[in-house]
């Protein structure tokens, strides 16, 4: 059930005990985004959703960006964002390859694995994984 919808049987109940504006504006923030997962962890998930819970938005992957025969490893975050770092943790990405990097639909976590599965979750301000959408 929803938040509008507790609001709304709350207000079925009793119509004056509610301000429905303020009830809403108390619960936290829930943003849709596009996170990316390897299979391993989709299938895990499955098998027990709460280890869904243990992936955050800063969790940190690996983008190759091909250009000119050369290959560029940039850190990206979970959610395709990337970072100003290298793969071996130095500042220095210029802004061009981070958008090449946040265009990459394949990612690797630091382990090699491929991470392709991308899914839409809910998250709150934190990063927090809350839901799938």
């Amino acid at each position: 059930m929803n938040a509008q919808a507790i609001v709304n049987r709350l207000l079925e109940a009793d119509p004056d005990a509610v301000d429905p504006q303020r009830y809403l504006n108390a619960l936290p923030q829930r943003l849709e985004e596009r996170w990316c997962f390897t299979e391993a962890e989709v299938l895990s998930f499955k098998v027990n959703p709460n280890l869904a819970h243990l992936c955050l938005r800063t969790n940190l992957c690996v983008a190759f960006v091909q250009k000119h025969l050369q290959t560029y490893p940039i850190l990206v975050y979970r959610n395709g964002k990337a970072t100003n770092r290298w793969r071996d943790g130095t500042a220095g990405v210029p802004g061009w390859l981070q958008k090449r990097a946040e265009a990459e639909e394949t990612l690797e976590s630091f382990e090699g694995e491929v991470m392709d599965n991308w899914l839409n979750v809910y998250t709150d301000e934190a990063g927090n994984l809350l839901d799938f959408a």
